[in-house]
């Protein structure tokens, strides 16, 4: 089996833009920049105590994708996964083979 054919979701990479309102403050913003695709593996899922019930997700995702960066965000089957770290490369003995991003469910 291929590396290629376990990159089995579609993933929309959204890239931090950063827009000025009219009083001069920066506010963050994301812009989809590329559609790629990705196998997600999920690590851990953590359940803590609040009023409102909070759930942590944590998955580390696969992808070939080289342009990807502790800024961004990934949308995987309509759910927004926060980038934890810079992604790890790796490499065979000569060239790029894919990256490991770890990263966590963002909670609407």
């Amino acid at each position: 089996m291929s590396f290629d054919s376990l990159l089995n979701q579609t993933a929309t990479v959204r890239r931090l833009t950063g827009t000025t309102d009219r009083y001069g403050n920066v506010e963050k913003a994301y812009e989809d920049d590329a559609t790629i695709r990705v196998r997600v593996d999920q690590q851990n899922a953590s359940e803590i105590e609040t009023n409102a019930g909070s759930t942590t997700t944590t998955a580390r995702i696969y992808t070939r994708h080289l342009d990807i960066n502790a800024h961004d965000e990934l949308v995987i089957d309509g759910v927004t996964w926060r980038i934890i770290g810079e992604p790890i490369i790796r490499q065979t003995a000569s060239q790029f083979h894919h990256l490991e991003i770890n990263a966590e469910q963002v909670q609407a």
